[in-house]
């Protein structure tokens, strides 16, 4: 696996040290002429494929409807009855007439009558089925930590870095060296680009922090902020030979909003910015 190093810049030429505190933090025997770098081995990372659940087994409640048919049925519209029926006399004409039957009323059945018509019926109720939707699972490459990095060698660099670099326009959240997708967006304009046309260029990207938080603590973070980018671009193929990494913390503020000047919000994030400088 490919170690990437990303470098603090310590020249030969300084104003803050004195000359013996200056030669032990170089290398022995350092050239004076000569600008150095102290570079940093990050993380280092491989991959692994692992599998994860995209969605968890559940369960589906069925609703199965009651079934229904048409079916004849004999219904009554009137029912069996009796009615009295009246019956008159009857008579005979003969040499006299006798009365030879008294009238009367008899009892007649009426039967019942009856209509055939359609009508639903529920044949089958109405139930519920519960199924077991299975989970779904997928595989995919998880990046693990194999080694942890740390300081490690020193590195000679160009000593002809212009002492201002060109501002990106990335703001960094406090306290956070994560980079958005705006943040790459912004990098792939200012400087992939501009490496990929000119492949002998080399880049410093430098990054700074605003003053709230403790010193060592800036500067730390400002190395990540640094990182984070060169890690950005060698992801995307540009060689770590080209990259030099440079963590300024707090020491180069845009403005006055130093320790103990009561700054607004907006004005301590100018200075949570990243400068590049191409040599």
């Amino acid at each position: 696996m490919k170690k990437n190093y990303f470098c603090l810049l310590f020249f030969s030429i300084t104003t803050f040290l004195t000359a013996q505190e200056y030669f032990e933090m170089l290398p022995e025997n350092p050239d004076p002429n000569k600008c150095f770098a102290k570079c940093v081995v990050p993380d280092e990372y491989g991959e692994e494929q692992v599998t994860i659940m995209t969605k968890p087994e559940f369960k589906r409640l069925e609703i199965i409807p009651a079934e229904y048919e048409n079916q004849p049925q004999e219904i009554v519209v009137r029912p069996a009855s009796k009615r009295f029926v009246y019956v008159p006399a009857v008579y005979e004409t003969v040499v006299d007439t006798l009365w030879i039957k008294d009238p009367h009323h008899k009892l007649e059945d009426i039967p019942q009558k009856t209509q055939t018509i359609q009508r639903r019926i529920l044949v089958k109720d109405e139930t519920t089925k519960e199924t077991v939707v299975p989970a779904e699972y997928t595989q995919v490459i998880k990046k693990i930590l194999v080694k942890k990095g740390g300081m490690t060698a020193w590195r000679e660099v160009p000593c002809n870095i212009p002492e201002r670099g060109t501002i990106l326009p990335i703001h960094y959240a406090l306290g956070s060296a994560a980079l958005t997708a705006e943040a790459k967006r912004i990098i792939d304009k200012h400087i992939y680009s501009l490496m990929q046309e000119d492949r002998s260029s080399t880049v410093e990207i430098g990054s700074h922090t605003d003053s709230r938080g403790g010193d060592a603590f800036n500067q730390n973070l400002s190395e990540q902020r640094a990182k984070s980018v060169v890690e950005y671009l060698i992801s995307k193929g540009i060689s770590k030979e080209r990259l030099i990494a440079v963590g300024y913390g707090e020491t180069r503020l845009l403005n006055n909003c130093s320790n103990g000047i009561d700054c607004s919000v907006k004005d301590h994030a100018i200075n949570r910015r990243t400068e590049f400088k191409v040599f």
